[in-house]
Protein backbone atom coordinates (compact mmCIF):
# COMPACT_ATOMS: atom_id res chain seq x y z
CA UNK A 1 0.00 0.00 0.00
CA UNK A 2 1.15 3.49 -1.37
CA UNK A 3 -0.12 6.27 1.07
CA UNK A 4 0.58 10.24 0.50
CA UNK A 5 -1.05 12.74 3.05
CA UNK A 6 -0.58 16.34 3.11
CA UNK A 7 -1.33 18.15 6.28
CA UNK A 8 -2.17 21.09 4.92
CA UNK A 9 -5.58 19.87 3.04
CA UNK A 10 -5.52 16.71 4.76
CA UNK A 11 -5.90 14.73 1.73
CA UNK A 12 -5.10 11.42 1.53
CA UNK A 13 -4.27 9.75 -1.16
CA UNK A 14 -3.81 6.05 -1.74
CA UNK A 15 -2.67 2.71 -3.87
CA UNK A 16 -3.18 -0.84 -3.19
CA UNK A 17 -2.33 -3.92 -4.35
CA UNK A 18 -3.62 -7.01 -2.34
CA UNK A 19 -3.11 -10.82 -2.70
CA UNK A 20 -6.42 -12.48 -1.64
CA UNK A 21 -6.75 -16.27 -0.94
CA UNK A 22 -10.01 -17.94 -0.70
CA UNK A 23 -9.29 -20.23 2.14
CA UNK A 24 -12.79 -21.67 2.74
CA UNK A 25 -14.64 -24.87 1.05
CA UNK A 26 -16.95 -22.65 -0.53
CA UNK A 27 -16.72 -20.65 -3.94
CA UNK A 28 -17.37 -16.95 -4.13
CA UNK A 29 -19.57 -15.41 -6.87
CA UNK A 30 -19.05 -12.02 -5.00
CA UNK A 31 -16.11 -9.88 -3.26
CA UNK A 32 -17.67 -7.49 -0.66
CA UNK A 33 -15.22 -4.22 0.39
CA UNK A 34 -15.41 -1.86 2.98
CA UNK A 35 -15.02 1.79 3.17
CA UNK A 36 -14.85 3.00 6.58
CA UNK A 37 -14.65 7.00 5.41
CA UNK A 38 -17.97 7.22 3.66
CA UNK A 39 -19.31 7.29 7.93
CA UNK A 40 -18.33 11.43 6.81
CA UNK A 41 -20.00 10.72 3.71
CA UNK A 42 -23.56 12.51 2.98
CA UNK A 43 -26.53 10.76 3.62
CA UNK A 44 -24.50 8.09 5.17
CA UNK A 45 -26.58 6.37 9.11
CA UNK A 46 -24.69 7.04 12.20
CA UNK A 47 -24.32 6.44 15.45
CA UNK A 48 -22.99 9.75 16.28
CA UNK A 49 -23.38 13.07 15.75
CA UNK A 50 -20.71 15.10 13.38
CA UNK A 51 -19.92 18.41 12.37
CA UNK A 52 -21.33 20.23 9.49
CA UNK A 53 -17.61 21.09 8.51
CA UNK A 54 -16.72 17.32 8.15
CA UNK A 55 -19.65 16.10 5.51
CA UNK A 56 -17.89 14.98 2.78
CA UNK A 57 -17.96 13.26 -0.58
CA UNK A 58 -16.68 10.36 1.00
CA UNK A 59 -13.97 7.96 0.24
CA UNK A 60 -13.34 7.91 -3.54
CA UNK A 61 -12.61 4.89 -5.62
CA UNK A 62 -10.97 5.96 -8.59
CA UNK A 63 -10.04 2.21 -9.63
CA UNK A 64 -10.82 -1.13 -8.53
CA UNK A 65 -9.48 -4.07 -9.92
CA UNK A 66 -10.05 -7.44 -9.11
CA UNK A 67 -7.88 -10.10 -11.27
CA UNK A 68 -8.63 -9.25 -15.08
CA UNK A 69 -12.15 -7.40 -14.26
CA UNK A 70 -11.82 -3.43 -14.30
CA UNK A 71 -14.71 -2.02 -11.46
CA UNK A 72 -15.80 1.29 -12.63
CA UNK A 73 -17.99 4.27 -11.68
CA UNK A 74 -18.46 2.49 -8.60
CA UNK A 75 -22.08 1.29 -10.02
CA UNK A 76 -21.69 -1.22 -12.82
CA UNK A 77 -18.64 -3.87 -13.10
CA UNK A 78 -17.22 -4.64 -16.84
CA UNK A 79 -19.98 -7.09 -17.08
CA UNK A 80 -22.76 -5.29 -16.78
CA UNK A 81 -24.11 -6.39 -13.62
CA UNK A 82 -25.03 -3.88 -11.07
CA UNK A 83 -23.12 -3.29 -7.55
CA UNK A 84 -24.86 -3.38 -4.53
CA UNK A 85 -23.52 -0.44 -2.30
CA UNK A 86 -24.21 1.01 1.11
CA UNK A 87 -22.28 3.52 2.59
CA UNK A 88 -20.10 2.04 4.74
CA UNK A 89 -19.55 -1.09 1.86
CA UNK A 90 -20.04 -2.61 -1.31
CA UNK A 91 -21.12 -5.83 -3.33
CA UNK A 92 -19.17 -7.08 -6.50
CA UNK A 93 -20.44 -9.78 -8.08
CA UNK A 94 -17.20 -11.34 -9.99
CA UNK A 95 -17.02 -12.11 -13.39
CA UNK A 96 -14.91 -15.45 -13.08
CA UNK A 97 -16.14 -17.00 -9.29
CA UNK A 98 -13.39 -17.44 -6.99
CA UNK A 99 -12.78 -21.29 -6.21
CA UNK A 100 -12.14 -22.78 -2.85
CA UNK A 101 -8.01 -22.53 -2.03
CA UNK A 102 -7.51 -20.24 -4.76
CA UNK A 103 -5.88 -16.34 -5.17
CA UNK A 104 -6.60 -13.41 -6.59
CA UNK A 105 -5.50 -9.89 -7.08
CA UNK A 106 -6.73 -6.47 -6.57
CA UNK A 107 -5.61 -3.07 -7.44
CA UNK A 108 -7.19 -0.20 -5.54
CA UNK A 109 -6.85 3.25 -6.10
CA UNK A 110 -8.41 5.91 -3.60
CA UNK A 111 -8.54 8.95 -2.29
CA UNK A 112 -10.30 11.09 1.20
CA UNK A 113 -10.50 14.03 3.12
CA UNK A 114 -9.41 13.52 6.67
CA UNK A 115 -12.22 14.91 9.27
CA UNK A 116 -10.93 17.80 11.22
CA UNK A 117 -13.52 18.75 13.99
CA UNK A 118 -15.38 15.20 14.69
CA UNK A 119 -13.00 13.26 15.68
CA UNK A 120 -14.51 9.40 15.40
CA UNK A 121 -11.36 7.24 16.37
CA UNK A 122 -9.44 9.15 13.20
CA UNK A 123 -8.71 12.89 12.50
CA UNK A 124 -6.77 15.33 13.17
CA UNK A 125 -5.69 15.91 16.71
CA UNK A 126 -3.89 18.89 17.03
CA UNK A 127 -2.14 21.88 14.52
CA UNK A 128 0.22 19.60 13.33
CA UNK A 129 -0.81 15.83 14.91
CA UNK A 130 -3.27 13.82 12.89
CA UNK A 131 -4.26 10.26 13.59
CA UNK A 132 -5.25 7.92 10.44
CA UNK A 133 -7.68 4.74 10.70
CA UNK A 134 -10.17 3.11 9.21
CA UNK A 135 -8.48 4.73 6.43
CA UNK A 136 -8.23 2.44 3.38
CA UNK A 137 -10.87 0.21 1.24
CA UNK A 138 -10.25 -3.70 2.83
CA UNK A 139 -11.94 -7.29 1.85
CA UNK A 140 -14.66 -8.23 4.18
CA UNK A 141 -14.41 -10.96 6.45
CA UNK A 142 -15.82 -14.37 4.62
CA UNK A 143 -16.46 -16.57 7.60
CA UNK A 144 -18.26 -20.40 8.37
CA UNK A 145 -20.90 -18.50 10.60
CA UNK A 146 -22.26 -15.49 8.40
CA UNK A 147 -20.75 -15.63 5.07
CA UNK A 148 -19.52 -12.30 3.72
CA UNK A 149 -19.55 -9.81 6.90
CA UNK A 150 -21.76 -7.60 4.97
CA UNK A 151 -22.59 -4.42 8.00
CA UNK A 152 -22.55 -0.87 7.84
CA UNK A 153 -19.90 0.83 9.59
CA UNK A 154 -22.13 3.44 11.58
CA UNK A 155 -20.05 5.00 14.71
CA UNK A 156 -20.37 2.41 17.64
CA UNK A 157 -19.21 -1.33 17.00
CA UNK A 158 -15.18 -1.46 15.78
CA UNK A 159 -13.52 -4.37 14.25
CA UNK A 160 -13.86 -7.56 12.76
CA UNK A 161 -10.80 -7.79 10.10
CA UNK A 162 -9.00 -11.24 8.33
CA UNK A 163 -5.24 -11.19 9.50
CA UNK A 164 -3.05 -10.02 6.65
CA UNK A 165 0.09 -8.68 6.05
CA UNK A 166 1.17 -5.44 5.51
CA UNK A 167 4.21 -3.15 3.54
CA UNK A 168 3.26 -0.23 3.62
CA UNK A 169 4.87 3.20 2.29
CA UNK A 170 3.61 6.25 3.71
CA UNK A 171 5.08 10.03 2.44
CA UNK A 172 4.69 13.16 4.28
CA UNK A 173 5.95 16.79 4.04
CA UNK A 174 9.98 17.28 5.72
CA UNK A 175 10.02 16.77 9.67
CA UNK A 176 6.81 15.26 9.75
CA UNK A 177 7.09 11.90 11.70
CA UNK A 178 5.41 8.80 11.13
CA UNK A 179 4.19 6.07 13.81
CA UNK A 180 2.46 3.10 12.73
CA UNK A 181 1.18 -0.83 13.22
CA UNK A 182 4.50 -2.39 12.29
CA UNK A 183 7.91 -2.32 11.83
CA UNK A 184 9.72 0.91 10.52
CA UNK A 185 12.28 -0.62 8.06
CA UNK A 186 13.89 2.21 6.52
CA UNK A 187 14.44 4.91 9.93
CA UNK A 188 18.20 5.57 8.13
CA UNK A 189 16.56 6.37 4.75
CA UNK A 190 13.94 9.38 6.53
CA UNK A 191 15.67 10.76 10.31
CA UNK A 192 19.04 12.43 10.05
CA UNK A 193 21.76 10.78 11.68
CA UNK A 194 21.36 11.44 15.40
CA UNK A 195 17.94 10.89 15.48
CA UNK A 196 18.39 7.35 13.33
CA UNK A 197 21.52 6.75 16.43
CA UNK A 198 18.79 7.53 18.98
CA UNK A 199 16.27 5.13 17.22
CA UNK A 200 18.57 2.12 17.07
CA UNK A 201 19.30 3.00 20.81
CA UNK A 202 16.15 2.97 22.24
CA UNK A 203 15.81 -0.50 20.33
CA UNK A 204 17.75 -2.25 23.48
CA UNK A 205 17.55 0.95 25.61
CA UNK A 206 15.78 -0.66 29.34
CA UNK A 207 15.19 3.38 29.81
CA UNK A 208 13.12 6.19 27.42
CA UNK A 209 14.99 7.21 24.79
CA UNK A 210 14.26 10.65 23.82
CA UNK A 211 14.66 10.45 19.86
CA UNK A 212 13.03 13.94 19.55
CA UNK A 213 13.35 16.18 22.64
CA UNK A 214 11.81 19.38 23.74
CA UNK A 215 14.96 20.91 22.56
CA UNK A 216 14.67 19.57 18.90
CA UNK A 217 11.23 21.28 18.29
CA UNK A 218 11.29 23.06 15.37
CA UNK A 219 14.69 21.40 14.28
CA UNK A 220 14.88 19.63 11.14
CA UNK A 221 14.29 15.70 11.74
CA UNK A 222 14.00 14.42 8.80
CA UNK A 223 16.69 13.72 5.46
CA UNK A 224 14.77 15.03 2.84
CA UNK A 225 13.85 18.67 2.36
CA UNK A 226 10.61 17.77 0.79
CA UNK A 227 8.80 14.80 1.11
CA UNK A 228 10.02 11.61 3.00
CA UNK A 229 8.31 8.02 2.51
CA UNK A 230 8.44 5.77 5.80
CA UNK A 231 8.00 2.32 5.58
CA UNK A 232 6.40 0.10 7.64
CA UNK A 233 5.69 -3.67 7.70
CA UNK A 234 3.65 -5.69 9.36
CA UNK A 235 2.87 -8.98 9.53
CA UNK A 236 -0.06 -11.20 10.50
CA UNK A 237 -2.43 -8.35 11.64
CA UNK A 238 -6.46 -7.52 11.45
CA UNK A 239 -6.20 -3.97 10.65
CA UNK A 240 -3.19 -1.11 9.87
CA UNK A 241 -3.19 2.69 10.89
CA UNK A 242 -0.80 5.31 11.70
CA UNK A 243 -0.15 8.45 13.02
CA UNK A 244 2.09 11.77 11.91
CA UNK A 245 2.77 15.09 13.30
CA UNK A 246 5.69 17.61 13.57
CA UNK A 247 6.70 19.52 16.46
CA UNK A 248 6.11 16.57 18.62
CA UNK A 249 7.77 14.81 21.29
CA UNK A 250 9.12 11.48 20.81
CA UNK A 251 10.73 8.61 23.13
CA UNK A 252 10.80 4.87 23.09
CA UNK A 253 12.36 2.26 25.33
CA UNK A 254 12.55 -1.72 25.39
CA UNK A 255 10.87 -4.02 27.43
CA UNK A 256 11.46 -8.36 27.28
CA UNK A 257 7.96 -9.34 26.97
CA UNK A 258 8.65 -13.06 26.77
CA UNK A 259 8.71 -15.02 29.22
CA UNK A 260 10.61 -18.06 27.74
CA UNK A 261 13.07 -15.89 25.17
CA UNK A 262 14.97 -12.70 24.95
CA UNK A 263 12.22 -11.04 22.37
CA UNK A 264 12.30 -7.24 23.08
CA UNK A 265 9.19 -5.19 22.24
CA UNK A 266 9.75 -1.20 21.75
CA UNK A 267 7.50 1.15 23.26
CA UNK A 268 7.07 4.44 21.66
CA UNK A 269 5.52 7.68 22.70
CA UNK A 270 4.38 10.50 20.57
CA UNK A 271 2.86 13.58 22.04
CA UNK A 272 2.25 17.40 21.70
CA UNK A 273 4.57 19.18 23.86
CA UNK A 274 1.83 20.82 25.80
CA UNK A 275 0.84 17.36 26.74
CA UNK A 276 1.69 17.16 30.49
CA UNK A 277 0.51 13.83 31.27
CA UNK A 278 2.09 11.79 28.44
CA UNK A 279 5.36 12.49 29.72
CA UNK A 280 4.61 9.34 32.26
CA UNK A 281 2.94 7.19 29.50
CA UNK A 282 5.76 5.68 28.43
CA UNK A 283 6.67 4.36 31.61
CA UNK A 284 2.64 3.89 32.36
CA UNK A 285 2.72 1.54 29.37
CA UNK A 286 5.61 -0.33 30.36
CA UNK A 287 4.49 -1.43 33.68
CA UNK A 288 1.28 -2.42 32.21
CA UNK A 289 2.85 -4.65 29.75
CA UNK A 290 4.81 -5.67 32.58
CA UNK A 291 1.79 -6.71 34.65
CA UNK A 292 -0.20 -8.31 31.11
CA UNK A 293 3.02 -10.53 30.19
CA UNK A 294 2.99 -11.92 34.47
CA UNK A 295 -0.08 -11.29 36.10
CA UNK A 296 -2.88 -11.40 33.67
CA UNK A 297 -3.37 -12.66 30.96
CA UNK A 298 0.03 -13.91 31.72
CA UNK A 299 0.10 -14.41 27.92
CA UNK A 300 3.47 -13.42 26.10
CA UNK A 301 3.15 -9.64 24.23
CA UNK A 302 2.03 -10.51 20.57
CA UNK A 303 3.87 -7.79 19.61
CA UNK A 304 7.56 -6.17 18.48
CA UNK A 305 6.22 -2.70 18.48
CA UNK A 306 3.45 -0.59 20.58
CA UNK A 307 3.21 2.88 20.13
CA UNK A 308 0.95 5.14 22.06
CA UNK A 309 -0.02 8.41 20.03
CA UNK A 310 -1.29 11.44 21.49
CA UNK A 311 -4.17 11.97 19.80
CA UNK A 312 -8.17 12.84 21.11
CA UNK A 313 -9.60 9.20 21.05
CA UNK A 314 -9.43 6.21 23.49
CA UNK A 315 -9.07 3.54 21.14
CA UNK A 316 -6.98 0.79 19.92
CA UNK A 317 -5.25 -0.16 16.68
CA UNK A 318 -2.84 -3.41 16.17
CA UNK A 319 0.52 -2.14 17.45
CA UNK A 320 -0.94 1.37 18.25
CA UNK A 321 -2.89 3.21 20.52
CA UNK A 322 -4.91 6.57 20.00
CA UNK A 323 -5.38 8.17 23.50
CA UNK A 324 -6.17 11.80 25.05
CA UNK A 325 -4.68 13.56 27.44
CA UNK A 326 -5.90 13.97 30.90
CA UNK A 327 -4.75 16.30 34.03
CA UNK A 328 -5.49 13.20 36.73
CA UNK A 329 -2.94 10.95 35.66
CA UNK A 330 -4.29 8.02 37.57
CA UNK A 331 -6.79 8.81 34.44
CA UNK A 332 -4.25 8.62 31.78
CA UNK A 333 -2.93 5.17 33.68
CA UNK A 334 -5.90 3.71 33.35
CA UNK A 335 -6.51 4.35 29.25
CA UNK A 336 -3.24 3.15 28.61
CA UNK A 337 -3.58 -0.03 30.16
CA UNK A 338 -7.04 -0.40 28.94
CA UNK A 339 -5.92 0.03 24.85
CA UNK A 340 -2.38 -2.05 25.13
CA UNK A 341 -4.80 -4.67 26.49
CA UNK A 342 -6.76 -4.78 23.46
CA UNK A 343 -2.96 -6.22 22.00
CA UNK A 344 -4.85 -9.45 22.48
CA UNK A 345 -8.48 -9.29 22.31
CA UNK A 346 -9.33 -8.67 19.46
CA UNK A 347 -6.04 -8.42 17.30
CA UNK A 348 -4.25 -11.63 18.71
CA UNK A 349 -7.42 -14.03 18.53
CA UNK A 350 -9.43 -11.70 15.74
CA UNK A 351 -12.67 -11.64 17.91
CA UNK A 352 -15.58 -10.28 15.81
CA UNK A 353 -16.61 -7.13 17.50
CA UNK A 354 -19.47 -6.15 15.47
CA UNK A 355 -21.16 -9.36 17.14
CA UNK A 356 -19.31 -9.81 20.04
CA UNK A 357 -18.20 -6.09 21.46
CA UNK A 358 -18.73 -7.75 24.90
CA UNK A 359 -16.15 -10.07 24.67
CA UNK A 360 -13.42 -8.20 23.42
CA UNK A 361 -14.72 -5.13 25.48
CA UNK A 362 -15.36 -6.89 28.90
CA UNK A 363 -11.85 -8.61 29.16
CA UNK A 364 -10.22 -5.23 28.51
CA UNK A 365 -12.24 -3.74 31.22
CA UNK A 366 -11.86 -6.30 33.52
CA UNK A 367 -7.84 -6.98 32.98
CA UNK A 368 -7.63 -3.53 33.56
CA UNK A 369 -9.51 -3.27 36.83
CA UNK A 370 -7.77 -5.79 37.95
CA UNK A 371 -4.61 -4.14 37.04
CA UNK A 372 -6.41 -0.89 39.36
CA UNK A 373 -6.69 -3.05 41.94
CA UNK A 374 -3.39 -3.85 42.09
CA UNK A 375 -2.26 -0.48 42.39
CA UNK A 376 -5.04 0.54 45.04
CA UNK A 377 -5.68 2.96 42.20
CA UNK A 378 -8.63 5.16 43.24
CA UNK A 379 -10.36 4.63 40.13
CA UNK A 380 -10.67 0.55 40.57
CA UNK A 381 -13.82 -0.98 40.71
CA UNK A 382 -15.35 2.81 39.48
CA UNK A 383 -14.14 3.13 35.93
CA UNK A 384 -17.32 2.29 33.17
CA UNK A 385 -19.29 1.30 36.36
CA UNK A 386 -20.56 4.21 36.88
CA UNK A 387 -22.59 4.29 34.18
CA UNK A 388 -24.90 1.66 34.06
CA UNK A 389 -25.97 3.01 37.31
CA UNK A 390 -29.45 4.07 37.02
CA UNK A 391 -30.30 1.92 33.90
CA UNK A 392 -29.53 -2.07 35.55
CA UNK A 393 -32.77 -3.63 34.97
CA UNK A 394 -34.72 -1.19 33.20
CA UNK A 395 -36.02 -0.99 29.65
CA UNK A 396 -31.93 -0.85 28.04
CA UNK A 397 -30.83 -3.43 30.16
CA UNK A 398 -30.45 -6.16 27.58
CA UNK A 399 -28.98 -9.89 27.74
CA UNK A 400 -25.06 -9.59 27.48
CA UNK A 401 -25.58 -11.57 24.08
CA UNK A 402 -27.56 -9.64 21.84
CA UNK A 403 -25.46 -8.75 18.84
CA UNK A 404 -23.47 -5.43 19.18
CA UNK A 405 -24.33 -3.95 15.36
CA UNK A 406 -27.86 -4.00 16.35
CA UNK A 407 -27.59 -1.96 19.48
CA UNK A 408 -27.51 1.83 20.50
CA UNK A 409 -26.10 3.39 23.21
CA UNK A 410 -26.44 3.35 26.46
CA UNK A 411 -26.97 -0.22 25.55
CA UNK A 412 -24.14 -0.92 23.78
CA UNK A 413 -22.20 0.50 25.75
CA UNK A 414 -23.59 -1.34 29.24
CA UNK A 415 -23.37 -4.79 27.47
CA UNK A 416 -19.59 -4.34 26.28
CA UNK A 417 -18.30 -2.46 29.50
CA UNK A 418 -19.20 -2.96 32.72
CA UNK A 419 -22.14 -5.96 31.95
CA UNK A 420 -19.77 -7.64 30.26
CA UNK A 421 -17.14 -7.35 33.06
CA UNK A 422 -19.47 -8.40 36.08
CA UNK A 423 -19.61 -11.78 34.18
CA UNK A 424 -16.00 -12.02 34.35
CA UNK A 425 -16.09 -11.13 37.44
CA UNK A 426 -18.33 -13.68 38.96
CA UNK A 427 -16.71 -16.44 36.77
CA UNK A 428 -13.11 -15.36 38.35
CA UNK A 429 -14.47 -16.12 41.51
CA UNK A 430 -16.26 -19.28 40.80
CA UNK A 431 -12.65 -20.49 39.73
CA UNK A 432 -10.50 -18.91 41.60
CA UNK A 433 -8.06 -16.09 39.88
CA UNK A 434 -5.25 -19.10 38.81
CA UNK A 435 -7.92 -21.27 37.45
CA UNK A 436 -9.63 -18.32 35.36
CA UNK A 437 -6.17 -17.14 34.37
CA UNK A 438 -5.77 -20.47 33.14
CA UNK A 439 -8.60 -20.97 30.90
CA UNK A 440 -7.88 -17.40 29.33
CA UNK A 441 -4.77 -18.87 28.54
CA UNK A 442 -6.36 -21.89 27.24
CA UNK A 443 -8.68 -19.47 24.87
CA UNK A 444 -6.13 -18.03 23.26
CA UNK A 445 -3.82 -20.83 22.85
CA UNK A 446 -6.91 -22.55 20.95
CA UNK A 447 -8.36 -19.95 19.28
CA UNK A 448 -5.38 -17.60 18.40
CA UNK A 449 -5.65 -15.99 14.69
CA UNK A 450 -8.96 -18.12 13.75
CA UNK A 451 -11.96 -15.60 14.64
CA UNK A 452 -13.62 -17.55 17.36
CA UNK A 453 -16.86 -16.29 18.12
CA UNK A 454 -18.71 -15.77 21.91
CA UNK A 455 -19.91 -19.58 21.67
CA UNK A 456 -16.74 -20.79 21.25
CA UNK A 457 -15.89 -18.65 24.09
CA UNK A 458 -18.34 -19.98 26.34
CA UNK A 459 -18.32 -24.15 25.11
CA UNK A 460 -14.75 -23.97 26.11
CA UNK A 461 -15.14 -21.82 29.39
CA UNK A 462 -18.00 -24.96 29.78
CA UNK A 463 -15.51 -27.92 29.22
CA UNK A 464 -12.59 -26.39 31.23
CA UNK A 465 -14.85 -26.78 34.56
CA UNK A 466 -15.52 -30.07 36.12
CA UNK A 467 -19.35 -29.39 36.24
CA UNK A 468 -21.79 -28.12 34.08
CA UNK A 469 -21.85 -24.25 34.31
CA UNK A 470 -25.13 -23.18 32.20
CA UNK A 471 -27.03 -22.94 35.61
CA UNK A 472 -24.86 -19.86 35.60
CA UNK A 473 -24.35 -18.92 31.78
CA UNK A 474 -27.33 -19.22 31.11
CA UNK A 475 -29.00 -16.23 32.72
CA UNK A 476 -26.18 -13.80 32.54
CA UNK A 477 -25.66 -14.11 28.90
CA UNK A 478 -28.78 -15.01 27.44
CA UNK A 479 -31.59 -13.88 29.84
CA UNK A 480 -33.50 -10.50 30.50
CA UNK A 481 -32.36 -9.77 34.20
CA UNK A 482 -29.82 -8.35 36.68
CA UNK A 483 -28.15 -8.26 40.29
CA UNK A 484 -30.26 -7.40 43.47
CA UNK A 485 -29.23 -9.32 46.71
CA UNK A 486 -30.96 -8.66 49.49
CA UNK A 487 -30.57 -9.19 53.59
CA UNK A 488 -33.67 -10.38 54.40
CA UNK A 489 -34.80 -11.32 57.91
CA UNK A 490 -32.14 -11.68 60.67
CA UNK A 491 -33.35 -13.33 63.64
CA UNK A 492 -31.53 -14.05 67.02
CA UNK A 493 -31.09 -17.57 67.64
CA UNK A 494 -29.56 -19.81 70.90
CA UNK A 495 -26.11 -20.90 69.32
CA UNK A 496 -26.50 -16.67 67.37
CA UNK A 497 -28.47 -15.65 64.28
CA UNK A 498 -29.89 -16.60 60.82
CA UNK A 499 -29.54 -14.49 58.17
CA UNK A 500 -31.79 -15.07 55.14
CA UNK A 501 -30.16 -13.98 51.93
CA UNK A 502 -32.81 -13.17 49.02
CA UNK A 503 -31.75 -12.77 45.17
CA UNK A 504 -34.48 -10.59 44.05
CA UNK A 505 -32.95 -10.61 40.66
CA UNK A 506 -32.16 -14.08 38.46
CA UNK A 507 -28.54 -13.28 38.43
CA UNK A 508 -26.58 -15.60 40.48
CA UNK A 509 -23.40 -13.80 42.60
CA UNK A 510 -21.24 -15.43 45.59
CA UNK A 511 -22.78 -13.99 48.95
CA UNK A 512 -19.61 -12.05 50.78
CA UNK A 513 -21.46 -10.90 53.62
CA UNK A 514 -19.26 -8.23 56.49
CA UNK A 515 -20.85 -8.51 60.20
CA UNK A 516 -19.30 -5.58 62.12
CA UNK A 517 -20.23 -6.30 65.97
CA UNK A 518 -20.98 -3.96 68.79
CA UNK A 519 -17.41 -4.19 70.43
CA UNK A 520 -16.06 -3.06 67.05
CA UNK A 521 -14.53 -6.64 65.86
CA UNK A 522 -15.58 -7.83 62.24
CA UNK A 523 -16.31 -11.03 60.23
CA UNK A 524 -16.45 -11.72 56.52
CA UNK A 525 -18.76 -14.78 55.20
CA UNK A 526 -18.33 -15.93 51.89
CA UNK A 527 -20.81 -18.29 50.36
CA UNK A 528 -19.78 -19.89 46.44
CA UNK A 529 -22.07 -18.50 43.97
CA UNK A 530 -23.23 -22.01 43.48
CA UNK A 531 -25.44 -21.77 46.63
CA UNK A 532 -28.14 -20.50 43.65
CA UNK A 533 -26.72 -23.49 41.54
CA UNK A 534 -30.89 -24.74 41.20
CA UNK A 535 -32.51 -21.43 41.42
CA UNK A 536 -33.27 -20.65 44.90
CA UNK A 537 -34.59 -17.46 45.87
CA UNK A 538 -33.21 -17.18 49.13
CA UNK A 539 -29.92 -18.63 51.24
CA UNK A 540 -30.04 -18.85 55.24
CA UNK A 541 -27.11 -18.26 57.00
CA UNK A 542 -26.35 -19.80 60.25
CA UNK A 543 -24.06 -17.46 62.37
CA UNK A 544 -22.99 -19.08 65.64
CA UNK A 545 -21.38 -16.42 68.50
CA UNK A 546 -22.39 -15.02 71.21
CA UNK A 547 -21.71 -10.99 70.66
CA UNK A 548 -24.37 -8.53 69.27
CA UNK A 549 -24.02 -7.88 65.32
CA UNK A 550 -24.23 -4.15 64.89
CA UNK A 551 -24.37 -4.09 61.15
CA UNK A 552 -24.65 -6.88 58.65
CA UNK A 553 -23.24 -5.48 54.96
CA UNK A 554 -23.44 -7.39 51.45
CA UNK A 555 -20.63 -6.55 49.39
CA UNK A 556 -21.55 -6.53 45.61
CA UNK A 557 -18.68 -8.84 43.91
CA UNK A 558 -20.21 -8.06 40.78
CA UNK A 559 -20.37 -4.03 41.01
CA UNK A 560 -23.69 -4.06 39.16
CA UNK A 561 -25.81 -4.59 41.95
CA UNK A 562 -29.23 -2.87 41.44
CA UNK A 563 -30.07 -1.87 44.84
CA UNK A 564 -27.42 -1.25 46.90
CA UNK A 565 -29.54 0.11 49.63
CA UNK A 566 -31.01 -3.27 50.37
CA UNK A 567 -27.31 -4.49 51.27
CA UNK A 568 -26.66 -2.92 54.34
CA UNK A 569 -29.09 -4.03 57.77
CA UNK A 570 -28.18 -2.16 60.72
CA UNK A 571 -29.01 -3.19 64.46
CA UNK A 572 -30.55 -0.85 66.96
CA UNK A 573 -30.90 -3.23 70.09
CA UNK A 574 -30.60 -7.27 70.79
CA UNK A 575 -33.89 -8.92 70.61
CA UNK A 576 -34.63 -10.63 73.65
Amino acid sequence: MEIIFDPDTRELNGSSKISYSNNSPDTLSEIVIHTFPNIFKSGSARDRDIYDSDVSKGLILEELKIGNELVINNVKNQNGKQIYSEATFTVIPLKIPMLPNSKTELVVVWNYTLNKETHLRTGQTSDTGFMIAYFFPRIAVYDDIDGWNKYAYTGNTEFYNDFGDFEVEISVPENYLVWATGQLTNPSEVLKDKFYERFKAAQKSEQKIAIVDFSDIGKDITLSKTDNTWKYSAKKVPDFAFATAKNYIWGARSVDVNRESDRLLTIHTAYDPKSKDFKKVNEFTKESIEYMTSVFPKVDFPFENHTVFNGLGMMEYPMMANDRSFEDLHRSRWLTHHETFHSYFPFLTGLNETKYAWLDEGLAMYGTNEFLRSINSPLKDEIGFQNFDGRIGYDSDFPIFAVSKYLKNPTYYNNSYPKATAFFLVIREYLGQEEFTSFIQKFVSVWKGKHPTALDFLFLLNESTPEDLTWLIKPWIFEFGYVDLSIGNVTSTEEGYKINIENKGNYPVPVYLDVTYKDGTTANILRPVRVWQNGEKNFLISLGTNKEIQKLVLRDISLIDANPGNNIFTFKTRSP
